[in-house]
């Protein structure tokens, strides 16, 4: 195939002299097609960038490599209108990058944490303007996005993640020459960690013994009492997941797999549900504020006097095995944990009888 040079490319020696970047083309050999690239040279330093946009020069292809070099001629326009505003700090790069909703997102999608991606979402809720420049962020505006994110209906633990992604996008900018320092640098939120309630051996005889309108509500959280299951993993627990008197699920909130020997109440439970069920699910309990008004009814009839709520659950069962001396390792790989940090927070909650702790080392003979 023969390639022909279009006009518009023939063009270009003469048009690139009102140009401060120019549009270029090359190509490898004869037969193959021209690639357009942009070039810029200020004070002997020369900078290009391709366009990814190839010319094939054939008749074939007329249509096509008009509307090509005419997206090309666009975008020399552009990037000739940043160069003129200032040349001595002009970069294809810096150009490229210095939208701040455009440079937010590629971050967030480069980002292993889906946390960006979220607060992203939340930026542009905030501010919708798709003209913002990263220059243009001011402490202000850090500002106003920070009480928007404790504005929202979600924890305060929540926001300070999104927020901190932001943060760390604009920190991100720093590192690449786009901004000079971080604007938001000084900006926090904070947060008190909730304690959560649990409940004793005693309460949940009494929840044993209490009856409740809403069974399977009843036995999924005793059942949680005693393996830890999330309300998420509890919802979606089919029996199918239970063999040879464990139950292996992966976490929904984690993506952790666990595996988990059943206590003989959970057994107990498991029977109870498997003969009232008609499929594989073993708990049916719609999520929302009917089951927890019915949970606060039950613990009502219970003389429960503490705030729980579904998740309770699971922290009265860290804390039960904290209570009978389970190793902290394994207490992790039963709640499914990431962190042994985490796992920690049970022991402040359980009862630990102090003394009998010191009492219970060994005896050693230090006389002479």
């Amino acid at each position: 195939m023969e390639n022909t040079l279009p006009k518009k490319l023939q063009a270009l020696k003469v048009s690139n002299e009102n140009f401060t970047v120019k549009l270029r083309f090359r190509r490898t050999n004869v037969s193959s097609p021209y690639l357009l690239y942009l070039d810029f040279t200020h004070k002997k330093k020369r900078q290009t960038k391709s366009l990814g946009i190839s010319i094939f020069g054939d008749q074939k292809n007329k249509k096509s490599d008009e509307d090509a070099i005419d997206v090309a001629l666009e975008t020399q326009l552009q990037f000739n209108k940043e160069c003129k505003k200032d040349p001595d700090n002009f970069s294809f790069t810096r150009t490229d990058e210095k939208n701040f909703i455009n440079f937010f997102k590629t971050t967030a999608d480069k980002k292993s944490d889906k946390n960006y991606r979220l607060a992203y979402n939340k930026f542009i809720d905030f501010f919708a303007d798709e003209n913002l420049e990263i220059r243009n962020i001011k402490f202000a505006l850090c500002e106003d996005f920070k009480d928007y994110l404790l504005d929202l209906k979600i924890s305060d633990h929540t926001a300070k993640h999104y927020f901190t992604c932001f943060k760390g996008c604009l920190n991100y900018a720093v590192k690449r020459d786009l901004i000079d320092k971080n604007p938001a640098k000084e900006i926090s939120i904070r947060f008190q960690r909730k304690s959560i309630e649990r409940l004793i051996e005693t309460e949940i005889q009494k929840l044993w013994y209490t009856p409740c309108s809403y069974h399977d509500l009843k036995n999924g959280f005793l059942f949680s009492c005693f393996t830890g299951l999330r309300f998420s993993d509890i919802i979606n627990l089919k029996f199918s997941d239970i063999d040879n008197g464990k139950i292996k699920v992966m976490q929904k909130k984690t993506l952790n797999e666990v595996e988990i020997p059943l206590y003989s109440i959970a057994e107990k439970i498991l029977i109870m549900q498997r003969n009232k069920s008609k499929d594989d699910q073993v708990f049916h309990i719609p999520s929302g504020g009917k089951t927890s008004q019915e949970l606060k009814q039950w613990l009502a009839k219970a003389d429960i006097n503490k705030h729980i709520t579904f998740h309770c659950s699971r922290h009265t069962f860290g804390c039960l095995l904290v209570e009978n001396d389970v190793s902290l390792f394994v207490v992790k790989k039963l709640m499914g944990h990431r962190k042994i940090e985490t796992t920690l927070h049970y022991v402040d909650k359980a009862n630990v009888d102090a003394e009998a702790a010191i009492n219970s080392l060994p005896q050693i003979n230090i006389e002479k």
